[in-house]
């Protein structure tokens, strides 16, 4: 006989919310939905579902896994923008940018 780990028991995603919840983290239903169907952050993270009639079920390992995906998606997101030069440093750029281009007569 096989045991089922408790992160592995499919529940739906009314379950799910109330789960979330518990997690504290208020989450609406709709919302859920749009994990599932959109995901977030382009669709680079989505709440792995699977259908049994009509019901839309997902585990807690399922939805840890989201939030995994979610944190490293929001990591990668912040080193991109901070690798990016400060609006300062544009402005600090751009000027040094064109007095190199007026002492070259271009300008």
């Amino acid at each position: 006989m096989t045991t089922t780990d408790s992160n592995d028991v499919r529940m739906t995603l009314d379950e799910a919310r109330r789960y979330i919840e518990s997690l504290g983290r208020p989450v609406c239903y709709r919302t859920i939905l749009r994990w599932c169907s959109d995901g977030l952050y382009e669709g680079r993270a989505v709440l792995a579902t699977t259908m049994l009639g009509r019901l839309r079920l997902t585990t807690r390992r399922w939805i840890d896994e989201f939030f995994d995906a979610c944190r490293e998606c929001y990591r990668a997101e912040r080193q991109a923008a901070e690798a990016l030069p400060s609006p300062r440093d544009r402005q600090r750029r751009l000027r040094a940018a064109r007095r190199k281009l007026t002492a070259m007569g271009g300008m």
